[in-house]
């Protein structure tokens, strides 16, 4: 082992006499192990001490909840023997920080010493003068208006939470507003749409308000509601012209038809009059035309198809009734009297080809359908059985029928070209985009149109195109059908 260099035992002596030197040092700053190692060098207040501190604290809350001593009557003469009580109020004894058992033990006496001195009748005027004095009662602060005393709930919420908040509040409000708004404008007035339940014969006699009239037919079930019909006739105007009579009334009428019964001055104007149904005109068209002529009020037709709809069980009503010209009757209703005999009209046309459905792969409705669109495609009677023929034709190769007209129909575009987002659009009567048929027809057929429904041409086309002239141009693919267009266009 290789000796140990000098300089290595000059650091030894060195670390010994600092070892030496901190023990010193230690030594003086080393407190009194009986002491704590507190803060400040107070020793440790005892078990008793900490007793008679507790004891000290009950006996100064029981003297701070004894009721107040009574003061004496004025009428009390002055030698009484009783003394008065003094009110001066004392104030609570505060612990202070305990430094040693001696410093409580003084305290201790001089407690003793001030509850063993009693309060005599005989005291300094001093002490009188503050006996006079009144005690100062401590009056609790009272709750704030608004405000609970007891325990409320506080919400505290960050500054974009809240913004994010008060935004879909004010969202969801608009769209309800805006929901009402456009709820109430396509609402018809006062209730209209209720139906009566079942056939009664009423006598409505001479001189009988509005009112009188709407309860007698409420009282025949002719009407579900008095008040409502009432107000629905002042809306139209016809609370006045209500015409004595005897009426029968079928059910399931709305208010709109019962009220075009009651007023015979409609009825009276329709006298030698007739409306022409063009083909291709929807109900709103229909309706439309017969207001423009003073015969009815609008939306009472539409009303009257509705019911003929369900009164024949029909699975919808735009298509089901055959254009053509009509002579307007002047019993009952000018509506339902028109809408129930363009139905007849209808089913007469569909009655000479019922048994050819059974070698077809499509129902009765779905020829009224087909029906009503190859009549928005062509007035040409010679065209429409190839038109139908294309119909069928891309419905067996399960392809969309491609005709812009349903599309047109749906958004009331006869007049202007479909958009863009219309063209698009998945709505079932967009048949480009959307596989099958339109969910009902377009328009009043033709008997014509009927007939090419009902026996289309058989071809193979699957594509056809009108040029400037209205001739057809037919195509069996997609690229004849491009040719087409390069040249007719």
């Amino acid at each position: 082992m290789a000796p140990k260099r000098p300089h290595t035992q000059k650091s030894l002596s060195e670390a010994r006499s600092r070892e030496n030197r901190y023990d010193e040092l230690q030594k003086k700053t080393m407190r009194n192990p009986q002491q704590m190692n507190l803060g400040f060098d107070a020793i440790p207040p005892s078990r008793s001490d900490a007793e008679h501190l507790v004891d000290e604290r009950r006996k100064q809350k029981a003297q701070f909840a004894k009721p107040r001593a009574k003061t004496v009557p004025k009428s009390q003469p002055k030698g009484s023997s009783q003394t008065k009580p003094s009110t001066k109020k004392e104030s609570p004894h505060h612990a202070q920080p305990i430094h040693s058992s001696e410093k409580t033990k003084k305290r201790e006496k001089t407690i003793s010493k001030k509850k063993s001195t009693p309060s005599t009748s005989k005291q300094p005027k001093k002490r009188k003068a503050d006996s006079k004095k009144p005690v100062k009662r401590t009056k609790s602060k009272p709750a704030k208006k608004g405000r609970s005393t007891r325990g409320s709930l506080h919400i505290q919420l960050s500054l974009p939470i809240f913004i994010v908040m008060v935004v879909v509040i004010a969202l969801l409000s608009g769209s309800l507003i805006a929901w009402k708004i456009v709820d109430f404008r396509h609402t018809k007035p006062v209730a209209s749409t209720s139906l009566s339940t079942t056939s009664a014969t009423v006598v409505i006699e001479p001189g009988m308000s509005a009112r009188a009239v709407s309860q007698l037919l409420a009282q025949h079930a002719v009407i579900t509601d008095a008040k409502d019909f009432e107000r629905y006739l002042e809306s139209i105007g016809h609370s006045t012209r209500i015409q004595a009579g005897t009426y029968e009334f079928t059910p399931g009428l709305t208010h709109a038809l019962v009220a075009e019964m009651l007023v015979d001055p409609n009825t009276q104007s329709s006298v030698g009059k007739a409306i022409s149904v063009f083909p291709g005109f929807t109900l709103e068209e229909i309706d439309n035309r017969l207001a423009e002529m003073s015969v009815i009020e609008a939306g009472t037709f539409i009303d009257a198809a509705a019911y003929v709809v369900q009164e024949r069980g029909l699975p919808f009503a735009e298509g089901w009734f055959l254009s053509g010209s009509y002579d307007l009757k002047t019993e009952g209703s000018v509506s339902l009297a028109l809408a129930r005999t363009m139905q007849d009209a209808c089913n007469n046309a569909l009655r000479p080809y019922l048994g050819e459905l059974e070698n077809m792969s499509i129902t009765l409705a779905d020829a009224v359908v087909i029906a009503s669109l190859v009549q928005r495609e062509t007035n040409d009677p010679e065209q429409m059985s190839e038109i139908a023929g294309v119909i069928y034709n891309r419905l067996q190769a399960d392809m969309s029928i491609g005709i812009d007209a349903s599309l047109r129909y749906r958004f009331d575009a006869w007049n202007r070209d479909l958009n863009t987002a219309e063209l698009a659009s998945n709505d079932p009567y967009n048949v480009r985009r959307v596989k099958g048929l339109p969910p009902t027809g377009i328009g009043a057929p033709s008997p014509a149109a009927i007939q090419a429904a009902m026996q289309p041409a058989s071809h193979d086309w699957l594509y056809y195109l009108h040029d400037r002239e209205g001739n057809l141009h037919f195509a069996e693919t997609y690229v004849g059908h491009q040719d087409n267009i390069e040249k007719f266009f």
